[in-house]
């Protein structure tokens, strides 16, 4: 693949030994139509590309675009994602700057986005090969908040396409990626939420559930499983429990539906409800941990409830049918509690060494699985995090 077009995101590490080649130093290339305030590296074309761009920039008026970060070595991304607490410094290798083809860009005004500088960019960098890296309402995709100072040097002929056809450089490199549904929950969501996140989902996205619950009232939590599109408000219907299996957020009658909270957690027992669609979004990762034969493929997800913070950690899963209930009775004892968790390790097709107490909160995922007509249940034990 032309090196110009490199996918680099947690999903596609660089390789350990990874280094560009051909690497300029841009202050020591003159004349530059733009300002750097120290040494920083770029690809050489990716230079001369944003040199010609920021030229015609200044022709048209608008002569003080700054660049304030290009090439990082892998030690230098090692010590930035270590000293980094704000979730918004990619993973060594995983980061786009180790290639030299991203730009991080300033302007007088801050590069704001009403402003005339990013305004600019917007309208005219894909004429020099540049894309917006990380576009507002495509955080389903990226999988990382909006950046508006973050371009990316693709080509001139992949970054035209790309505007004309408002593509990432995820769905244009891979293009069995299917677009998000827009009445898709994640959508909506990261579309809203996305630039409030944290950043490359490295931890529990900032979400104001008392914001949430005025749009719906139904809204008792939020549930998110890191490197996935796990990443939904819960919903609970008191009269209908299974109503948000059918419809979203936005009480709109979707297929996709919503995370469905079936009753409240008042035994300890948490208990959420979703659909896997073709579509990788919903409940639909979870079905790898059956396919891939493993708890460790996602061996934890996290879960907001009513502002606390907590990790669920796997510790079984099994399938059952339909008519087949699992589920321990509300009301029970510890006694019967004991009974039915030694039940679901044993019955399950998974289970590892964990073994929860009969004091511990116990969170349960449950979707459709479709080859067994019946669903897919997984297991694990919740540890408080922290207060939201």
């Amino acid at each position: 693949m032309d090196k110009y077009l490199i996918l680099v995101n947690e999903s596609h590490p660089l390789g350990d030994d990874y280094i560009p080649e051909d690497l300029v130093d841009v202050m020591k290339m003159p004349p530059r139509h733009f300002y750097v305030f120290r040494s920083i590296q770029l690809d050489r074309q990716c230079f001369e590309a944003a040199n010609r761009m920021f030229a015609q920039a200044e022709k048209d008026g608008l002569d003080a675009f700054i660049l304030i970060s290009g090439y990082r070595t892998r030690d230098y991304q090692t010590e930035l994602y270590a000293g980094n607490k704000s979730g918004k410094v990619a993973k060594p290798g995983c980061s786009e700057h180790e290639t030299g083809l991203a730009m991080d860009l300033d302007s007088p005004d801050g590069l704001d986005k009403k402003g005339p500088y990013y305004k600019w960019l917007v309208d005219n960098a894909a004429d020099f090969g540049f894309i917006l890296r990380y576009p507002a309402g495509r955080e389903c995709v990226t999988h990382i908040p909006f950046e508006h100072w973050h371009w990316r040097y693709v080509g001139v002929e992949a970054a035209k396409e790309m505007k004309q056809k408002d593509l990432t450089l995820e769905e244009y490199t891979d293009p069995s990626i299917v677009r998000p549904d827009p009445y898709d929950l994640g959508f909506i969501f990261m579309s809203i939420y996305g630039h409030k996140m944290k950043g490359h989902w490295q931890e529990w996205p900032d979400i104001d559930l008392e914001e949430l619950k005025k749009i719906n009232p139904d809204t008792v939590g939020w549930v998110y499983m890191e490197n996935t599109p796990i990443n939904y408000p819960i919903l609970y219907h008191e009269e209908y429990p299974e109503y948000y299996l059918c419809y979203n957020f936005s009480n709109e009658a979707s297929v996709h539906g919503g995370v469905s909270m079936p009753r409240l957690p008042d035994d300890g027992i948490f208990i959420l409800s979703a659909h896997h669609m073709k579509d990788v979004s919903m409940f639909m990762k979870l079905i790898e941990i059956k396919d891939k034969m493993t708890l460790d493929i996602h061996p934890e997800i996290y879960l907001n409830y009513e502002g606390t913070i907590y990790k669920a950690t796997w510790f079984a899963a099994l399938e059952k049918p339909y008519s087949e209930e699992t589920l321990l009775p509300a009301g029970s004892g510890d006694e019967k509690r004991q009974l039915w968790l030694d039940k679901v390790k044993r019955i399950s097709f998974l289970s590892n060494d964990i073994m929860p107490d009969v004091a511990d909160k116990i969170l349960i995922c449950s979707t459709c699985n479709r080859e067994h007509n019946g669903n897919l249940e997984l297991y694990g034990v919740m540890k408080e995090e922290r207060e939201h």
